[in-house]
C-alpha cells in the first residue's frame, strides 16, 4: 500500500485506490499519540494488541530530516552501480 498523493486518507491497495479506514480518538488519546514522538501501540479492552499508530511529524521534525538528508550521513555516497560492481568483485567464482 502507498499513499498515491492526491489527497489525505487514501492508499493503493494493489491496482485499486480506496479510502482509508478511519478511527476517531478522543483529545486525552489524540494528545498521548501526538507527545509520543514515536509509534503507539493500540489494545482492545482485553489488552491485545491490534495496531500501531505512529504520530505526523511536525513542520520542524521534517526540516531537520530534510536537512539531514541534504547533508548526507557523512560518509561516502556510492551509486547502485558502484555497489554491484563490489559485490561482484566479493565473489571468487
Amino acid at each position: 500500500m502507498f499513499l498515491d498523493g492526491s489527497g489525505p486518507g487514501r492508499y493503493f491497495d494493489s491496482e485499486e485506490m480506496v479510502p482509508m479506514s478511519h478511527i476517531v480518538v478522543d483529545e486525552q488519546q489524540a494528545a498521548i499519540i501526538a507527545r509520543a514522538g514515536r509509534s503507539v501501540q493500540v489494545l482492545d479492552p482485553k489488552g491485545n494488541i491490534v495496531g500501531y499508530v505512529t504520530p505526523v511529524p511536525s513542520p520542524e521534525e521534517i526540516a531537520r530530516a530534510k536537512k539531514s538528508r541534504d547533508q548526507g550521513a557523512g560518509g561516502p555516497v556510492y551509486t547502485t552501480q558502484q555497489v554491484l560492481e563490489y559485490l561482484r568483485s566479493l565473489d571468487p567464482t
